[in-house]
């Protein structure tokens, strides 16, 4: 089993412009692509590739495919037991957030970042929709967070 912080561990990012010749650390990736501009209580945006869904996701040789929260997080705080998720705790405080827009999917800030089991995270996903909802409903917005006449 892989160790956080394991020295015989190398986990490496291709640059998007380098054809796999530029090779940098998880370390030097989150540090070029999260914009931790807002300060510490901020989300922090993942500003390279993002997936359909809008997750940020890392590019790069042994890495390809992982989130950038989960990258964030392993290289920030630590491991992520194994079989679990991690949730963003920013998306569950604004109920206003559109589901096809979510600005928090993108979120890198160890902070937001919560590690659960894929029921909790079920639950959780279950709960902010019903939230969301009750949220349009009274505040007379559409599904895109628009209002309504």
């Amino acid at each position: 089993a892989k160790l956080h912080g394991d020295p015989l561990v190398v986990k490496r990012n291709r640059l998007p412009s380098g054809g796999g010749q530029n090779i940098i650390s998880d370390e030097e990736a989150l540090e070029r692509w999260v914009d931790r501009s807002g300060g510490p209580d901020a989300c922090w945006p993942w500003t390279d590739s993002v997936i359909k869904g809008g997750y940020g996701r890392v590019r790069g040789a042994g890495r390809d495919g992982v989130y950038a929260h989960v990258l964030a997080y392993e290289t920030w705080v630590g491991p992520i037991p194994e079989g679990w998720q991690v949730d963003h705790l920013c998306h569950n405080r604004e109920l206003w957030c559109v589901p096809t827009e979510c600005k928090h999917r993108l979120c890198c800030n160890p902070a937001h970042l919560e590690p659960v089991t894929g029921a909790e995270n079920l639950r959780r996903a279950g709960r902010r929709r019903h939230e969301h909802r009750a949220y349009l409903a009274a505040h007379q917005q559409d599904s895109e967070g628009r209002e309504v006449a």
